[in-house]
């Protein structure tokens, strides 16, 4: 299975403890020249070793994804760095240690490379046990001796433990948060993104009929580019109160065109879609984000579907169907928190 980092966050709702499982450990994850050699994102690749290893390493949570600018030696490539909890197993440090220098050279990085260079893959172990445990040994140090002036661990750290969200901005350079859209490379979320919205249906609430054909969504589509849309997405069933199901095929007749017509427009494409199926049908066609309404809750295949593709997701709340929704939508003083269960439940 794979596991694109995706633009999440795993904040735990408990409070901030400096206890972890007696086999927890946080790894550190970037890379800036990634080896011909794959075949999938170093990430991707990455986790995968990892959860494929006898015994596996298992993934617990991921962080969003930074890109950063060099330290140290500046006269190369931005990084793309993250950081991943996972439950080690029975290994210790240097057992750890090993088996991440293992998928180091499988992933194309050669020991006794330029310090601080150009890296194909970089996996560090930042803390291991508890954030307060110290681990030293010639080939090891824990906690990471230099976590603490690196922003690019520290934001990572914060957004899977609320213990490190009083130091960001403590670390020496600056990280930026990224989605990773594939051809697209990695977009930058340090600004607001605009995304238009090409309904190719007849009966959404604020465009239903005009995008009836490819030409005419076509047309929609370059004039939202003209006026700074970042992102194109492209749905082919209203998801209005009181709408009906139109199922698959109909679903996928409408976009399946449109998509791959306006995916040769040079911005990123998403799917508009509650089913597995289509979102496939979609990236297949030039898709490189699914924007799923039900947030998995409508199909039980999509969130494999979409690791699968190792494409971006974005999950959106929603309790019900578009015939019974408008009913569910009572809730308490808590609005937050009850959308975040909810979500969390799945």
């Amino acid at each position: 299975m794979a596991f694109p980092l995706l633009p999440r966050r795993l904040l735990s709702s408990k409070s901030p403890s400096s206890r972890m499982s007696s086999t927890t450990a946080y790894i550190a994850l970037g890379f800036n020249s990634p080896s011909s050699k794959l075949l999938n994102h170093p990430f991707t690749y990455a986790l995968q070793a990892l959860e494929s290893s006898s015994p596996p390493v298992t993934v617990m949570s991921t962080s969003y994804m930074y890109s950063t600018p060099p330290m140290y030696k500046t006269d190369q490539s931005d990084f793309l760095n993250a950081v991943i909890k996972v439950d080690a197993g029975k290994r210790g440090p240097l057992e750890l240690l090993d088996l991440l220098k293992g998928i180091e050279a499988g992933a194309g990085r050669v020991e006794g490379g330029v310090r601080n260079g150009p890296r194909p893959l970089d996996l560090d172990i930042v803390f291991y046990d508890r954030f307060d445990s110290a681990f030293s040994h010639p080939r090891l140090t824990v906690p990471h001796p230099r976590w603490e002036e690196r922003e690019f661990v520290i934001r990572p750290l914060a957004d899977l433990d609320r213990t490190f969200l009083g130091r960001l901005g403590e670390g020496m350079d600056e990280a930026t948060a990224v989605v990773d859209l594939g051809r697209h490379g990695p977009m930058k979320m340090d600004a607001t993104k605009v995304w238009g919205v090409i309904n190719a249906t007849p009966d959404s609430f604020s465009d239903g009929g005009e995008n009836d054909s490819v030409d005419a969504a076509l047309r929609s589509a370059e004039r939202m580019i003209r006026e700074g849309a970042d992102v194109l997405d492209v749905g082919g069933e209203s998801t209005r109160p009181g709408a009906e199901d139109v199922g698959p095929e109909k679903e996928q007749e409408r976009v399946a065109k449109v998509v791959e017509a306006v995916s040769g427009l040079g911005v990123p494409v998403s799917i508009d879609t509650r089913r597995a199926c289509t979102a496939r049908m979609a990236v297949e066609a030039g898709a490189v984000i699914v924007n799923d309404v039900s947030f998995g809750a409508y199909d039980e295949r999509m969130f494999a579907e979409v690791a699968d593709m190792d494409v971006a997701y974005v999950g959106m709340h929603s309790r019900g169907d578009p015939e019974t929704m408008k009913g569910l939508a009572k809730y308490g003083d808590d609005v937050v928190g009850e959308v975040v269960g909810e979500v969390q439940k799945r």
